[in-house]
């Protein structure tokens, strides 16, 4: 028997916790965001009230913040791609490395065959 059914179980929670974990962070980070953007859109529509040609420039001057927070966005999530890649990587070479090489008894050669 490969593995018994207390670790099965175990792993399935902990499986769980990692994707609540994952989705509960996501879910406050898209709150935060909507929390955001309800404020900016709050103060743009008092600045318009206040004055359209101040207006106008801030709004400039936003849109180009804007468009380099979704630039630095943009990298952060490669960047966080990217680690995610290796740790899977590292975690699959590892396993493999753990494992036992068998022979398959149809090669020539002395090399091990991967089952």
């Amino acid at each position: 028997m490969a593995k018994s059914w207390t670790q099965r179980i175990l792993r399935a929670l902990l499986i769980a916790i990692v994707v609540m974990s994952a989705a509960t962070t996501l879910f406050f980070a898209a709150a935060v965001c909507l929390g955001m953007i309800v404020v900016l859109v709050s103060l743009l529509a008092v600045a318009w009230a206040a004055n359209p040609a101040a207006f106008r420039r801030t709004a400039a001057a936003l849109r180009d913040q804007l468009s380099a927070w979704i630039d630095q966005l943009t990298q952060l999530v490669s960047h966080f791609m990217t680690c995610v890649r290796t740790g899977i990587d590292t975690a699959m070479n590892a396993r493999d490395a753990a494992e036992p090489q068998q022979k398959d008894p149809s090669r020539s050669d002395d090399t091990p065959a991967k089952p």
